[in-house]
């Protein structure tokens, strides 16, 4: 049994415009990206860096999270790009963990934990944000 129904019919349109993805794409990484290096900069000079070695594990630190956060949320937008539904309200609780867990960080005093804490609540705010913006978009542009 056909799930289309009969031979003759087409599939659902699941297209997704071209600006739709470049807005989520752009979004994602761009977001993270200015995350990440704000982040970085801070955290360096948090631990007052003075070598070669300092920069690089900062670099790192900060550039491959951004790398797997956009490997991660483009695909999840595409999803609701294709199947046309808006990313839900995130629930309060959310948001006290969050800011339960970035006061915990900072109370510890390491700036490591703190800033690379900040920088991953960056970087799925930016992830949703860009899901968000791209399903407006779709959604006024396909009506």
């Amino acid at each position: 049994m056909n799930p289309y129904g009969p031979p003759s019919a087409t599939p659902p349109d699941n297209s997704v415009s071209l600006v739709a993805i470049g807005v989520l794409a752009v979004g994602t990484i761009g977001l993270g990206a200015i995350a990440a290096v704000l982040c970085g900069v801070s955290c360096y000079l948090d631990i007052r860096g003075d070598n070669d070695d300092d920069f690089m594990a900062i670099l790192i630190l900060f550039s491959v999270p951004v790398i797997v956060f956009a490997c991660i949320g483009i695909p999840a937008g595409l999803y609701h790009l294709r199947r046309r539904s808006k990313l839900g309200q995130i629930p309060i609780a959310v948001y006290i963990v969050a800011l339960t867990a970035l006061i915990g960080a900072s109370l510890l005093g390491d700036p490591i934990v703190r800033w690379f804490s900040i920088f991953l609540l960056c970087c799925m705010m930016s992830i949703v944000v860009s899901i968000r913006t791209a399903t407006r978009y779709h959604g006024a542009v396909s009506g």
